[in-house]
């Protein structure tokens, strides 16, 4: 079962990765990030062409870093490995001592165990941070999310000496559903990496304190909503009348399907024939949506969906289109059919023999998830506190404290 963000999300694309040199403010040190695999030269042509990128070796599987040290007029490595980055940093920093500091992955701002990581001056790691490592959990979960990622940070840099790394956090907005136009920056906090041991402290207490406080609104609020989610997700679904909109059956329908799936459900396409009491009564209609889902079945192993308020007349329409088919066609698919009580094993046992796997309910009745769907929906969630490791709430997360 997917899980979702109910706050306001944002869609985005990300375009290939290309090299980068990042330059100590000084200029005594600089870092160059080659990005894994070759590089795409429709995207990076001018970057690929610059002389700090020219034969640089690069991994087939993670991003590569290399350290230099200016000398005269030229460059000296000091160190070069590869980086945790699969694809690539999305930024990195350097100071002017010879630290680094890398920034999130590519394609995924703010996900893994490695959105800051900080090396020494030979290149060993000091502290590698996921969000959840130096921010609250509440926080993480408050911060604004796209689809691919989560928008924590601002312009991240090393003090002048050195010493620390100042990291440039996003405060959440105490409401995260309140619009915000695209170009207006949301407002920031710093905090301190230590340099020589990772720990993480907040530059100015009081600006912290109020960055939390809005972080504590803004989870309060998504909680609610993720918790309201779940617990919807494992209520008994009530067919909606026979006569109510087309809409509220085709949704009634991916609602029993969520409830009825095996969990994982696989890679299965899903043919769906979904019918409100007017549209069953066309039997033109329902017959070609059966004999095409049929027919995609018996091609390529699918899920069919097969519902309608007054099961006897599903039932009877079905039968013709499952006569024409060859016994086992249907080996590798799932059936879920909408079955009186009194029809349900002729049902199981007549589409059994196409080789299908057969799932029936009532859809007179209220349809309740199986165990294995609420056990799956609880597993993604602690089960001391209810939240996944971003924050999110399950169905029995409690939000009366800052995680």
């Amino acid at each position: 079962m997917g899980l979702v963000c109910l706050a306001t999300v944002r869609a985005d694309s990300w375009l290939p990765a290309c090299p980068a040199v990042y330059v100590a403010p000084a200029g005594a040190y600089r870092f160059v990030v080659m990005p894994s695999g070759r590089v795409d030269t429709s995207v990076c042509t001018r970057v690929a062409q610059q002389p700090e990128f020219a034969a640089r070796p690069s991994s087939p599987e993670r991003a590569t870093g290399t350290l230099e040290r200016r000398s005269g007029d030229g460059w000296v490595q000091v160190w070069a490995h590869e980086l945790s980055n699969p694809v690539s940093p999305v930024r990195a920093a350097v100071s002017d001592t010879g630290r680094v500091a890398t920034f999130d992955n590519w394609h995924g701002v703010g996900w893994g165990d490695d959105v800051v990581v900080l090396f020494d001056t030979q290149g060993r790691p000091v502290r590698q941070m996921g969000l959840a490592d130096f921010l609250p959990l509440a926080y993480v979960h408050a911060l604004p999310r796209t689809v691919s990622s989560v928008w924590w940070a601002g312009e991240h840099a090393f003090t002048a000496d050195g010493r620390a790394l100042r990291l440039q956090v996003v405060v959440p907005d105490a409401d995260p559903e309140r619009p915000r136009p695209v170009e207006q920056k949301p407002p920031r906090v710093s905090l301190l990496v230590d340099a020589d041991t990772g720990r993480v402290d907040p530059e100015a207490p009081s600006a912290w304190a109020l960055a939390l406080a809005q972080a504590r609104q803004a989870d309060a609020l998504l909680c609610a909503q993720e918790v309201a989610w779940s617990q919807r997700e494992l209520a008994p679904r009530e067919p909606p009348p026979p006569a109510a909109a087309q809409a509220d059956w085709t949704q009634y329908g991916d609602e029993v399907l969520r409830r009825l799936r095996p969990a994982p459900d696989g890679d299965l396409a899903l043919q769906s024939c979904v019918f409100n009491a007017p549209a069953l009564a066309d039997s033109r209609q329902v017959q070609a949506c059966l004999r095409e889902a049929f027919d995609a079945a018996r091609d390529t192993p699918s899920e069919l969906l097969l519902i309608a308020p007054d099961p006897a007349a599903l039932w009877a329409a079905i039968q013709p289109v499952l006569a024409s088919l060859p016994a086992a066609s249907l080996k590798g698919a799932r059936l879920y059919v909408a079955a009186a009580p009194a029809q349900q094993a002729g049902v199981v046992r007549a589409l059994s023999a196409t080789g299908a796997e057969v799932v029936v309910f009532d859809p007179t009745q209220p349809v309740l998830p199986t165990a294995s769907v609420r056990d799956a929906l609880r597993s993604h969630y602690d089960a001391g506190d209810g939240r996944d490791a971003m924050g999110n709430c399950g169905p029995d997360a409690r939000v009366d404290r800052l995680q």
